[in-house]
């Protein structure tokens, strides 16, 4: 277990039933500076016991790093990549429509797609007129993205790019002089890098730190990443808008970049339970403490024994996102040779994730291009049809109810989708072998989608 965890797991420990019952009374400010009285100086040992050590652990670091067993990637190239916006058709290599080049939500989704929202189906996608099969509906660079797999070593920590090794067997790796496991494609992105999240990061040895850890909490440290961004200041200066902004669940009229305002506009899982209080608020005080560690804030005191301002404002603004970022990824998957996808990243693409919804009989396929995500209809798509997502489980590999099961359980949501609402099931029950033409169409309509999803990626990556 690394530290983090370790840090987290241990001080839950700490609690009996009663803190946890004053806890769940309390507001939040009272509840980050109640759970921070009683774990203090467990975290601080933990984490000071690990930076102790940090000089074993580069070493151990670099010599486990082993670039030969790594997988070797396809990328787009320059041509194919600049040619990818929505309402360009992806199988008939022809635009259809004329986008935006401003961040606005219009130059991300289609101008054959519209939002519109319910009090049940909250925001949601509708087609405006008919969408081909292949075209692109929807194309959003990550607000925030951050390894979730040992696959992403060998790729830069800007951009996503994979950067092979060469006939030589060196790298054209532009890597850090004091960070083992981050490396850059160019001085472009070494650059705004360093200027962004790495200034921070790098002095915690946040790479090797997450080597320790399970691949898997690269996706809860999206929150953390959204952080070093940006310095302390900003998020002070904006922490009253911020707030409003969740509150609200609209965009103001503040001068905050619109990728974060959509961050805070998203709307996440309900933490209700004194155990998911507690838990939330450990992780909120475990980021404070690796940010300390990376000379974030300017006001924290020698002492240490309370939270400072910055401290509680950045710990409040966890505890928001934390619940938002665990039902908002997307994974950033790379195309191996072979067109295997393999996921190497999560992202958050605030756009899309708050306007479209899940079906186990989705409408549309989800590849990525570098670090984009493009949603492609996988099949002709109607008038007035909602456009769907899957959020990965689909009706022909899971029964209706492990589905029902799955997405409770991760999505904290009751799935009545068509394929839902109909029961209907795996592959095992072939509709073609009954006579439920009812069942056929949309069996078809899948096999359909594997093979738009086939085509699309050959197209992209320039398989023949």
């Amino acid at each position: 277990m690394g530290p983090f965890s370790n840090a987290v797991f241990s001080s839950k420990e700490l609690f009996d039933e009663h803190s946890l019952n004053e806890l769940s009374l309390l507001d939040g400010e009272q509840r980050l500076a109640y759970v921070y009285e009683k774990v203090k100086d467990n975290m601080e040992n933990i984490f000071s016991e690990f930076y102790a050590s940090i000089d074993n652990i580069d070493n151990e670091m670099d010599d486990n790093n082993n670039d030969s067993e790594l997988n070797e990637y396809k990328e787009l190239s320059e041509t194919v990549e600049s040619s990818l916006k929505p309402g360009y058709n992806i199988l008939t290599d022809k635009h259809n429509n004329k986008t935006s080049s401003k961040c606005t939500e219009e130059s991300i989704l289609s101008d054959k797609v519209e939002i519109k929202s319910s009090p049940g189906q909250g925001r949601f996608q509708v087609a405006k007129e008919l969408i081909p099969k292949g075209e692109i509906v929807a194309l959003e660079s990550p607000a925030v993205k951050f390894s979730i797999s040992r696959e992403s070593e060998g790729m830069c920590d800007s951009c996503g790019k994979f950067i092979p090794l060469n006939e030589e067997q060196t790298s054209q790796r532009i890597q850090c002089h004091d960070c083992a496991q981050v490396c850059w494609c160019s001085s472009k992105c070494k650059e705004q890098a360093i200027s962004s999240h790495h200034k921070f990061e790098c002095k915690i040895r946040l790479s090797q730190v997450m080597r320790r850890e399970h691949p898997s909490l690269g996706k809860l440290f999206l929150v953390f990443r959204i952080f070093t961004q940006k310095n302390c200041k900003f998020f002070l200066h904006h922490y009253s808008n911020l707030i409003e902004i969740h509150a609200s669940g609209n965009q103001g009229n503040f001068d905050i970049p619109h990728d974060i305002q959509r961050l805070f506009c998203l709307v996440g899982h309900p933490v209700t339970s004194p155990a998911q209080i507690l838990e939330l608020n450990l992780v909120a005080i475990a980021f404070i403490r690796l940010l300390r560690q990376a000379d974030y804030f300017s006001d924290v005191t020698m002492n240490k024994q309370e939270l400072s301002k910055s401290e509680i404002a950045i710990g409040v603004l966890s505890t928001i996102l934390i619940p938002v970022i665990n039902v908002n990824t997307h994974p950033i998957y790379h195309t191996a040779k072979d067109l295997e996808q393999i996921s190497t990243f999560a992202a958050i693409y605030p756009v899309i994730a708050s306007s479209l919804n899940h079906s186990c009989h989705p409408n549309l396929v989800r590849v990525s291009a570098m670090d984009k995500l493009v949603l492609v209809a996988a099949r002709n798509i109607q008038k007035g049809e909602e456009l769907t997502d899957m959020y990965t489980v689909h009706w022909a590999e899971y029964d209706t109810e492990q589905r029902k099961q799955y997405l409770k359980k991760n999505f904290h949501f009751d799935c009545v989708c068509c394929a839902c609402k109909k029961d209907w099931n795996n592959i095992e029950d072939n509709p073609l072998k009954t006579n439920e033409d009812e069942r056929k169409v949309p069996w078809n309509q899948y096999m359909e989608r594997n093979h738009t999803e086939q085509i699309v990626l050959s197209k992209l990556f320039e398989r023949n």
